[in-house]
């Protein structure tokens, strides 16, 4: 497994080193992390895969999802996450979960795209099983890795001190962005070019045959054939 951190606006700009990075972009219809530019070029520049995560508020998902989507500039491969915690405002309920990962599936259909949340509201909460493309779980343990939950998981949060620190069920860095492309449409190889016929060459022709009837009598076949073949390519040879 491989090793990433989530941050928002709570951390500072330059992002932790690692694998991939998990940046807070928006929550709710009114709120854009204003860290978000400087710490997805702190991310990009470290070489990590990079991922974007809404913080699901209650009511009007739909509207949430567009406001997520209209705020985050994607790059192929970036990956799409909606936050599903306990707010200030309640709990958004699995349908609005629903609907919201939905809506940026319809958005961004290239893009992978998951959910986040604790083991207990994936137990308790959630009615569908519907996490999208990939389930992000926080389950705060001493055991990278060890989640106390049977659906299959991709990355699992194990600790927020001193930051959210993640661990994926990848090889390598480049396993997960192999992984993190695969929506990405591939564009059909265009037919190769059919070779032409190559045009005969008639002015070598002409002399061949010219060759022919001066090495050769008159009544001979050798001189007719040559005849014959001048009256062929006639109509080519100017």
């Amino acid at each position: 497994m491989i090793t990433g951190h989530d941050v928002s606006s709570y951390q500072p700009k330059a992002v932790p080193l690692g694998n991939f990075c998990f940046v807070k972009a928006t929550e709710g219809t009114g709120y854009v992390n204003p860290k978000l530019a400087a710490q997805t070029a702190s991310a990009r520049a470290d070489g990590q895969v990079v991922g974007f995560y809404h913080f699901l508020h209650p009511s009007n998902p739909i509207g949430q999802a567009r406001f997520f989507i209209a705020n985050t500039h994607l790059l192929p491969g970036d990956l799409l996450v909606c936050d599903w915690e306990e707010t200030k405002f309640g709990h958004a309920t699995s349908a609005e979960k629903d609907e919201f990962l939905h809506e940026i599936e319809r958005l961004r259909a290239q893009h992978l795209n998951g959910l986040y949340c604790n083991t207990y509201d994936w137990k308790n909460r959630d009615v569908s099983g519907h996490c999208g493309d990939f389930l992000w779980i926080a389950d705060y343990n001493s055991t990278p890795g060890r989640v106390n939950i049977t659906h299959p998981w991709v990355i699992h949060q194990w600790k927020s001190s001193p930051v959210d620190t993640n661990v994926a069920k990848f090889t390598s860095r480049a396993a997960m962005r192999t992984w993190s492309r695969k929506k990405i449409p591939v564009a059909p190889k265009s037919p190769a070019p059919k070779k032409g016929v190559p045009r005969p060459n008639f002015i070598a022709i002409r002399d061949h045959a010219r060759a022919a009837m001066l090495a050769n009598s008159p009544s001979s076949s050798a001189y007719k054939a040559a005849v014959a073949v001048l009256k062929i390519i006639a109509p080519f040879v100017k």
